[in-house]
């Protein structure tokens, strides 16, 4: 593989980044609308904790950890035939890095609409 062609630190860093935007956005969304409406976050909060009380942690998290192990694998195939697919686009000249910049950014992108 050629190292020049591909980097892996920069599609990291710009997953994480938008992981962390993702995350702050939905952080405020939240915030937002408990604030809107306490009484119903109250009331939420309190039948979470009561059904919590009845349901063990450890019943909760090997149910999750079981749910997370079956999935695995399936989610590996999925990720190789994706990278797969990348791979071949990239060896018959349809992936084209500078085709990113070259193109028009959406509507309700980050950057704002296109200038005209």
């Amino acid at each position: 593989m050629n190292s020049e062609n591909y980097s892996l630190d920069s599609p990291l860093a710009k997953g994480c980044a938008s992981v962390n935007e993702t995350f702050t956005q939905c952080l405020h969304d939240v915030e937002e609308k408990v604030r809107s409406t306490p009484l119903v976050a109250v009331s939420v909060a309190a039948v979470g904790g009561y059904l919590l009380r009845f349901f063990p942690i450890a019943l909760i998290l090997r149910f999750v950890i079981r749910l997370l192990l079956v999935s695995i694998k399936p989610l590996i195939v999925v990720f190789g035939a994706m990278k797969l697919y990348e791979f071949i686009r990239k060896q018959t000249g349809e992936l084209q890095s500078t085709a990113d910049a070259e193109r028009e950014p959406l509507l309700d992108s980050p950057s704002g609409p296109p200038v005209a």
